[in-house]
């Protein structure tokens, strides 16, 4: 199956929240991070969106794959909460091992927005758009990336282990919705 059609499947699998079915094999992202050898980009959501969340994963055996499902549950959530759902925004997700150079990912995430008017890119969580300072240092400031505003906030998976960070959160997306989509 090529990489296009699989990231199609893993689009429809996370709108839907079903899983997929293919020659009775169920299509999940574990497989298919396993067998890379550096990074891939799933496309999920409204590619003419223009506002745009950059998600971050590392992913190693020791990264729980329930935590992962969990943070996109919460996320859905987050975005409900503030009347947005998965058609409204453009989500770029980067699966990547430890250690893989920033450079050719960056190369690929500009080719991804290249042509398409973007008002904000909310990161979750810090990410190569920062070179992972932390996130404290990032937040609540004004920033650009290619001219579009940028944004940082927790990332979800954060938010489920570390409860406190949740009011600071709720505060960046009330942010994005007044100054974003309603402002």
């Amino acid at each position: 199956m090529n990489d296009a059609l699989k990231k199609y499947f893993f689009q429809y699998r996370d709108i839907f929240n079903t899983k997929i079915y293919i020659e009775n094999k169920v299509l999940l992202k574990k497989n298919f991070i396993k067998n890379q050898t550096s990074f891939d980009f799933e496309i999920i959501g409204n590619y003419n969106s223009n506002i745009l969340f950059i998600e971050d994963f590392f992913i190693d055996s020791q990264f729980p794959s329930l935590l992962i499902k969990k943070s996109h549950d919460l996320l859905k959530k987050i975005l409900e909460s503030i009347k947005l759902s998965y058609k409204d925004i453009h989500i770029i997700r980067i699966n990547r091992k430890l250690g893989f150079n920033n450079i050719s990912i960056l190369n690929e995430f500009d080719e991804k927005i290249k042509n398409k008017t973007k008002k904000v890119i909310i990161s979750l969580g810090s990410s190569i758009l920062n070179d992972y300072q932390q996130i404290e240092t990032s937040r609540n400031k004004k920033l650009k990336y290619k001219n579009i505003d940028l944004m940082f906030t927790y990332h979800p998976k954060d938010l489920i282990t570390n409860e406190k960070l949740k009011r600071d959160t709720w505060s960046d997306f009330k942010y994005l919705r007044d100054n974003y989509i309603y402002g």
